[in-house]
């Protein structure tokens, strides 16, 4: 199960990987449109604060170039409200930092948790860390844990039941030998 999730995990990020280069590449070339796009296909795969700023970032550009055509005044004015607005996105980035962070603490926590067999723990440590970020490795980490425990559970109880039959088995050898040496002591 563990394999599965990071299988999961690795084909995830490589193909976030490969949206966030296809949007950087419109990007240096102009093609804003192609750059949102881009970005919006990796944060499907992966939300994440630093795809919304880079989906901001391009819809921010296309609209200076849009602006531009129309004249030198129209792009100033959109210039002016972008200033304003990353001022906001400057405070933003201030936060999302702190979640990216408790995410980080979390998920890494969980990790260690599962290396370690505390598929309980770890499950918890996995919510946690998709509280703070809704993440595709998060939630196949959940399903990971959830069903490490589960076979553990099952293991568990399989042992306890042969425990139980072999006491009980045990309990009636016993009593068969009490009755064979009572028998022997009525003999005599």
């Amino acid at each position: 199960v563990q394999a599965k999730h990071n299988e999961v995990v690795a084909h995830v990020n490589a193909e976030y990987d490969q949206f966030v280069a296809v949007g950087k590449r419109a990007e240096a070339q102009g093609n804003y449109p192609a750059a949102v796009t881009a970005y919006q296909n990796a944060k499907r795969l992966k939300p994440s604060p630093e795809i919304e700023l880079m989906i901001g970032a391009a819809i921010n550009k296309q609209a200076i170039a849009q602006a531009a055509l129309k004249g030198e005044v129209e792009k100033r004015k959109v210039e002016g409200a972008i200033a304003q607005e990353m001022i906001k996105n400057k405070e933003l980035e201030v936060a999302i930092t702190a979640k990216k962070s408790e995410y980080d603490a979390r998920y890494k926590l969980a990790q260690q948790q599962m290396a370690a067999k505390q598929y309980e723990q770890a499950a918890k440590a996995y919510r946690e860390a998709a509280a703070y970020l809704q993440t595709q490795e998060a939630l196949a980490g959940i399903k990971a844990a959830e069903a490490e425990l589960n076979r553990a559970k099952v293991a568990a109880e399989v042992a306890e039941q042969k425990r139980k039959a072999d006491e009980k088995r045990l309990g009636t050898a016993a009593e068969k030998l009490a009755e064979g040496r009572s028998a022997i002591a009525a003999g005599d």
